[in-house]
């Protein structure tokens, strides 16, 4: 009988334990203000704040990479997703990256340093122009979300999203009516195999 209750036990604090981490990852939809071609593209970010706090402070935005779209259906996010980055920078020899993330601790959904904010493309195959036109209202969206005394944006863009990154980032230093608000922007290299 006490074995089966403390089964019983471990079984709810494990669900609750992973209820919590999945908690801990808030989506928001984005639309573009600014059309490409008559079109206005948009993302989904996934958003998992550093402490819980629901608090931007330390605004990390991160643009995927090319995503093909063909696994859309068994994942709502594509190919590439939140998760994913994280399980590649814990498994990667960058410890530049994994010390960003964590300050050289084991990550944690929540407990990282910064807030992360995870750019899902709804159209990944879409011109470069149309995602980075999404990219700049995720930036300004994250700029009039964060908290007044907040870090300046870190833009980390993976792959294609580096691509679409600089562009969307050139562009706002173009428009003397946008503020991009970013310390640096970097595009890690990929691991070889």
């Amino acid at each position: 009988m006490r074995f089966y209750i403390k089964l019983v036990v471990l079984i709810f604090t494990l669900n609750l334990s992973a209820q919590m981490q999945n908690d801990t990852i808030f989506v928001q939809p984005i639309t573009a203000t600014k059309s490409f071609q008559g079109v206005f593209g948009n993302a989904m970010l996934q958003i998992d704040d550093a402490g819980n706090d629901c608090l931007i402070t330390k605004p990390l935005i991160i643009a995927e990479g090319f995503d093909s779209g063909l696994l859309g259906g068994e994942n709502e996010f594509g190919e590439n997703q939140l998760e994913g980055f994280i399980e590649e920078i814990e498994e990667s020899e960058s410890t530049d990256l994994q010390n960003l993330l964590t300050y050289q601790t084991e990550f944690i959904y929540g407990d990282q340093d910064h807030d992360i904010i995870y750019v899902n493309w709804n159209s990944p195959r879409a011109h470069l122009q149309l995602n980075a036109y999404v990219l700049e209202e995720v930036i300004n969206w994250v700029n009039q979300e964060k908290e007044p005394d907040a870090d300046q944006n870190v833009v980390l863009g993976q792959s294609m999203g580096g691509l679409i990154a600089r562009y969307a980032l050139a562009d706002m230093e173009d428009d003397p009516n946008l503020d991009h608000d970013t310390k640096f922007y970097f595009n890690p290299k990929t691991k070889k195999s």
